[in-house]
């Protein structure tokens, strides 16, 4: 029983009455108002959105800024031929063998494994020299390996032809060398 007696429900009743019909339509209608409002926003938020994505077309296509950007690495035209810089090892029975990685620069992203070898290139003959060794030493033992090469290359490489399958590059220079320890 509540304070009144068990009444409360009763007591209160004429604070309760059904909705008119054209209270209903009002309310309706404000809630519609408030959706389309709602709706309304969210195409502008929409629509800002797409045009701040596609703004960066309309740039020179040398700038790049983030958070927008113009996709620099599809607005210039790309040549037939690439030059990459990796570490490989030369079988003794001639076989080039591509490395991962880890046994390049004992990181998994490839793309450090790219700039450690650049970096050793673009550091001189004894910083090719050190990169030879530490990869060889993560080489030491492996059957794979045994009694091969490692070689700091740069290669020039027919896209064109590789995606069609030829796997040998135009052309290869050799930075320096180092024997795969047993």
């Amino acid at each position: 029983m509540d304070a009144g007696g068990g009444r409360g429900a009763e007591r209160d009743r004429h604070r309760l009455r059904d909705m008119t019909a054209s209270e209903t339509r009002r309310s309706r209608s404000e809630v519609a108002g408030v959706t389309n409002t709602l709706r309304l926003r969210a195409y502008l938020v929409g629509a800002v959105m797409v045009l701040a994505v596609a703004w960066p077309i309309t740039w020179d296509s040398h700038r790049d800024s983030f958070p927008l950007s113009n996709y620099p690495m599809f607005s210039f035209p790309r040549q037939r031929a690439e030059t990459l810089s990796s570490v490989v090892v030369q079988t003794p029975a001639g076989e080039i063998l591509r490395l991962s990685s880890p046994l390049i620069s004992g990181g998994s992203e490839t793309t450090l494994a790219s700039v450690t070898v650049i970096k050793a290139i673009n550091g001189g003959q004894d910083k090719t020299d050190e990169l030879c060794r530490e990869v060889a030493g993560r080489l030491a033992g492996s059957e794979d390996h045994a009694g091969g090469e490692v070689l700091v290359v740069t290669e020039r490489w027919d896209v064109v032809d590789y995606l069609q399958g030829n796997r040998t590059p135009e052309k290869r220079t050799v930075h320096t060398a180092c024997p795969v320890p047993a």
